[in-house]
């Protein structure tokens, strides 16, 4: 799986990339949270904004941190 740099993904697209099908609307679970583990993969997809606000309820500090 390879990503472009600097490129924009909608959730739907990367699970297109991963299963070679659209993301259904409905009974999307995981695909709808912040992060996702694919099944059957060792990675790792987190959805996150950086320098604009979420829309949940419960709101994290907006910053990432690379280690």
């Amino acid at each position: 799986m390879e990503f472009t740099k600097f490129s924009e993904y909608t959730r739907t697209e990367i699970h297109e990339m991963y299963f070679g099908y659209p993301m259904h609307s409905i009974g999307a679970g995981n695909w709808t949270s912040g992060y996702v583990n694919p099944t059957g993969t060792n990675d790792l997809i987190i959805f996150m904004n950086i320098g604009i606000p979420g829309n949940l309820a419960n709101i994290e500090m907006n910053h990432f941190d690379i280690l």
